[in-house]
């Protein structure tokens, strides 16, 4: 038999960590439909480079390692080290949000 692996079984913390990325998962559901959608239709790729929205933008290229769109709009940053709690991250111009935060107001990029 396989060992149990409910969320719950594992306290509250384990439990409460699952509960929200379940639900990130279900709110993006749609956005990767999409996307897989528009991948079929049109060739657009589901992931991009940081540089593909604006080829102009020299300092986008130098985040090609370390950061990548899922579509026009969500800008994901790699994190490469174990332990990390803090990071950097390049915002290609435009108004950007926090997915995590919708209270903060929205940052400038570019």
């Amino acid at each position: 038999t396989t060992k149990r692996r409910e969320p719950w079984l594992f306290g509250k913390e384990a439990t409460e960590k699952m509960r929200k990325t379940v639900m990130t998962r279900y709110q993006l559901l749609p956005m990767w439909y999409t996307l897989i959608a528009d991948w079929v239709l049109q060739g657009s790729p589901v992931l991009r480079p940081a540089w593909y929205n604006d080829l102009g933008d020299m300092e986008a290229y130098k985040h090609a390692d370390d950061m990548f769109f899922i579509g026009e709009a969500l800008l994901v940053r790699a994190i490469s080290k174990p332990d990390v709690k803090k990071l950097n991250v390049y915002l290609p111009s435009g108004e950007w949000f926090d997915f995590f935060n919708p209270q903060a107001g929205p940052s400038t990029g570019g």
